[in-house]
């Protein structure tokens, strides 16, 4: 499967059995940071975004490079192999404040 966006390529590639079927973004292999694998789905390729946006940004400015991540890479469905895009995010403070809602659990 290929789908064609002004600048980037998805195509559903060949590889090992392991990955038979993961979808990969052509043009973005800077910003491939790996896979994720979650219960009953992956492999899922994985992409730093910030690394997508540094790549679009060598041909357009900011915010065009961010509107097109946002509606042509982001926004854009491939199946259950759609790659998904990584964003460091810095905790601020003790995991132990946050609500209880937003940590999982520990085994009694």
């Amino acid at each position: 499967m290929i789908i064609k966006t002004r600048r980037v390529m998805v195509k559903a590639y060949d590889l090992d059995d392991e990955y038979d079927d993961m979808t990969l973004y052509h043009g973005l292999s800077e910003a491939f940071m790996g896979v994720i694998y979650r219960y009953n789905e992956g492999p899922m390729a994985v992409y730093d975004k910030g690394k997508v946006l540094e790549i679009l940004g060598e041909d357009m400015d900011e915010d065009e490079a961010i509107e097109y991540f946002d509606f042509n890479i982001m926004g854009l469905w491939a199946g259950d192999t759609t790659p998904v895009f990584f964003e460091p995010v810095k905790i601020v403070g003790d995991i132990e404040d946050a609500p209880e809602w937003h940590r999982l659990h520990e085994p009694e």
